[in-house]
C-alpha cells in the first residue's frame, strides 16, 4: 500500500489536490482512501491530507502516521516546530516533492534530510501565477504527484473535471470553462515538466498496512473534573464578568428526574451558564444565560423545557 502525505496551509488548495489525486487512482483501478486534515477558517494556517492507494482493500483509517510520499506544497511551513517532524516520519526509500525555488543540495541541507530519501523540487507557485493568476495550487500539485507516480495524463484530465465540477462556479460571462481549462494547463504543464519515480511500484507492495501502529503504546487516561475540558473564561471584561439577564424573554427550566447527568448541555453551552454541581447534575446560573436555547435542542432526553419569563429580572 503507497501513503501519501500533503502538507501546506489553508487557501492553496490541498484538499482539492488530495481528491484528485485519489481521482487518478480510482479511475486506474486502484482501492483509494482520501481524507483532509483541518478546522475552521484555516486560511494561512497548516493544512494536512493523507492518501492511501492499494490493489486489495484498505482496513487502515485515519492519521498517516509514516508515509511513503510526502507533498510539501508550503516549503517554509516546514521551519514550525510542530511541522518539522513530518520529515521523520518518510519511510526509507521514500519521496519528498517541494513546492520551492530552491535545488535539491539546497533543501537536503536545510532540512538535514538523508539521501535514503528522493527529492524533487518544484517552482509551482510561479507557474500558478503565470497560468491561473492565483496562488491556488490544487491541479499543479495534482500533476505533480501522478507525474511522479507514473499515472495516465488523461485520467487526470478527466479527475480534475470530476472533482472540480461543484468548485468552479459559471458567471455571466461562463468563465466556468475558462477556469476549468487553466487548472488543466497547470496540472498538464506541471506533469511534463517532471520525471515519473519507481515510487509507483510501493501500491503493490506487500508491507504490513498496519506497521505505522507497531510502536504505540496504549495509555490509561486519568479521570478529571469536568471543568477542566470546558472552555471557561474567567478574567475581568470578558463572558464571566457579563451579566447577560437581561437580554432573554425564555430561561431553560431542568427536569433533575429525567436528567441523565450526560452533561451535553454543560458542553454545549456557549457561555458557560451552565455548570455542574457537587451530585454531578446540571445547574443554570441565569445571570449568565442569554436564552440561545442550544441547552434545550441537544439534550437527548427532553429534560430541559424553556419557560417564559414574566419579568426582565
Amino acid at each position: 500500500m503507497l501513503r501519501i502525505t500533503l502538507l501546506g496551509v489553508g487557501g492553496q488548495g490541498i484538499k482539492t489536490a488530495e481528491h484528485i489525486i485519489g481521482r487518478v487512482a480510482f479511475l486506474h483501478g486502484y482501492n483509494v482512501q482520501d481524507q483532509p486534515l483541518y478546522g475552521a477558517e484555516r486560511r494561512g494556517t497548516p493544512v494536512f491530507a493523507f492518501i492511501r492507494i492499494s490493489n486489495t482493500k484498505i482496513l487502515s483509517r485515519g492519521y498517516i502516521y509514516s508515509t511513503d510520499f510526502l507533498v510539501v506544497a508550503d516549503y517554509y511551513s516546514l521551519l514550525r516546530p510542530e511541522l518539522h517532524n513530518f520529515l521523520k516520519r518518510i519511510k526509507k526509500g521514500g519521496i519528498i516533492f517541494f513546492n520551492t525555488v530552491n535545488n535539491e543540495h539546497k533543501v537536503r541541507e536545510e532540512f538535514n534530510i538523508s539521501d535514503t530519501t528522493q527529492i524533487v523540487t518544484f517552482d509551482l507557485d510561479s507557474m500558478a501565477k503565470k497560468i491561473l493568476n492565483s496562488n491556488v495550487l490544487s491541479s499543479g500539485l495534482a500533476g505533480a504527484v501522478c507525474k511522479i507516480l507514473d499515472f495516465d495524463l488523461t485520467k487526470l484530465e478527466e479527475a480534475i473535471k470530476i472533482e472540480t465540477e461543484e468548485i468552479l462556479s459559471s458567471d455571466e460571462h461562463g468563465n466556468e470553462l475558462s477556469q476549468l481549462n487553466k487548472n488543466i494547463e497547470l496540472a498538464k504543464s506541471t506533469f511534463q515538466s517532471l520525471s515519473s519515480s519507481t515510487i509507483n511500484n510501493m501500491i503493490l507492495s506487500r508491507d504490513n498496512e498496519y506497521e505505522d501502529f507497531e510502536d504505540n503504546k496504549i495509555i490509561s487516561l486519568q479521570n478529571h473534573h469536568p471543568n477542566i475540558s470546558k472552555n471557561i473564561i474567567t478574567n475581568t471584561g470578558n463572558t464571566m464578568q457579563v451579566i447577560r439577564k437581561g437580554w432573554n424573554l425564555f430561561k431553560p427550566i431542568i427536569d433533575y428526574d429525567k436528567c441523565t447527568k450526560c452533561r451535553i448541555c454543560f458542553v454545549y453551552c456557549p457561555d458557560s451558564a451552565i455548570t455542574i454541581d457537587k451530585q454531578n447534575f446540571p445547574q443554570v446560573n441565569y445571570n449568565f444565560c442569554k436564552s440561545c436555547n442550544i441547552c434545550y435542542t441537544e439534550c437527548p432526553v427532553n429534560a430541559i423545557d424553556m419557560k417564559r419569563k414574566n419579568k426582565i429580572d
